[in-house]
């Protein structure tokens, strides 16, 4: 089998990659392991949250939005609380990858991708029952682990974080709600509308309260690969680690690096997608400087970071943490670029 375009993984990066190629008249096909059954189980362990520049990536539909959210509270040590007026969604993730995929026409293929090879400007593609498929362009949208990041770039994200997650049918506030402290080592625990119910969840192993049965476990990689693309093989999405590292949100930079590359498909020219990465506000340092910041901050360091974090503005509450807390200047303005940027 041959294809101008094959996308390993049809979650939002893949398939959302498929409906960006939409019309180039190039014959693309997506690959995807999970089962019709596994495949909405499997993508809906995440929060879901998205902003609303995020979101205006992709055209969403009314059935595939959850909530619509427009305050992020955090909640700090010492009962600090901190709202933020935001404008995001809670989006069903399945939902929109499917209709995303049906829409592109692209071929899908059930299979495991066990080896990928980039021989020239061709791409070999095995599969675990022997298929061998062949494309000009991979595009690897295969997660955490990605097996075309394995066959080909060799490389890994800087961190990988397991979260565990609870559904819950019991109401709650379009808020999206975080829990911050040292208990949860530079990550935090979360409570967000998910429908008419809700979702919890924290890093695997800390305490979700009122809810004692096992969740369900995604690894979320975070602190991009050394490099997105090499010859005509580009990482998107997790498989390239663009999670962001502070917020852990990626759904925004799926969406985002899709479009990017797919752009640098159409029009021939990979190092498109590499010069977009490497100067992408999506991907600033900061991000990951914050995160190991935050990863060794104690209770008592969070509790006199979050005391001038009083204001709902988003850039008065950014002004006055600078000038009160001058200590914590770069962390305020990570917090600032996160909001922004992070999701």
């Amino acid at each position: 089998m041959e294809y101008d375009v094959v996308i390993v993984g049809a979650g939002p990066a893949g398939s959302s990659a498929a409906w960006f190629l939409s019309g180039s008249g190039l014959r693309v096909a997506v690959i995807e392991r999970l089962s019709d059954e596994k495949f909405p189980e499997y993508h809906r362990i995440c929060g879901g949250g998205i902003s609303r520049r995020g979101a205006s990536l992709i055209p969403l539909k009314e059935e595939e939005i959850l909530n619509s959210v427009d305050s992020i509270r955090l909640r700090w040590p010492g009962n600090t609380v901190t709202d933020i007026r935001v404008k995001g969604y809670v989006i069903d993730r399945p939902k929109l990858s499917r209709r995303l995929l049906e829409e592109s026409g692209a071929q899908s293929i059930h299979g495991s991708v066990t080896d990928v090879w980039l021989l020239g400007d061709i791409c070999s593609i095995t599969l675990a029952d022997g298929r061998v498929i062949r494309s000009r362009y991979v595009i690897g949208a295969d997660g955490a682990f990605s097996a075309v990041r394995k066959g080909v770039f060799r490389t890994r994200p800087e961190i990988f974080t397991l979260m565990e997650e609870h559904i819950s049918e019991d109401p709650t506030e379009d808020v999206f709600e975080f829990d911050i402290g040292q208990e949860f080592g530079g990550a935090y625990r979360w409570l967000f509308p998910c429908g008419s119910g809700r979702t919890v969840g924290s890093v695997s192993g800390m305490v979700v309260p009122d809810i004692r049965e096992r969740g369900l476990h995604r690894f979320i990689p975070s602190g991009c690969v050394p490099e997105p693309v090499k010859g005509n093989v580009f990482l998107i999405g997790d498989a390239a680690g663009f999670s962001n590292p502070l917020t852990y949100g990626g759904l925004r930079t799926a969406f985002e690096s899709a479009r990017k590359a797919t752009e640098a498909i159409r029009k021939g020219d990979p190092s498109i997608y590499a010069k977009w990465q490497k100067h992408s506000r999506l991907f600033d340092r900061r991000f990951m400087e914050l995160h190991n910041a935050m990863c060794v901050m104690k209770d008592d360091d969070l509790r006199d970071f979050s005391k001038a974090m009083t204001h709902r503005n988003l850039f008065v509450n950014g002004l006055c943490s600078v000038i009160r807390r001058p200590r914590y200047a770069k962390a305020y303005i990570g917090c600032l670029m996160a909001i922004l940027y992070g999701w």
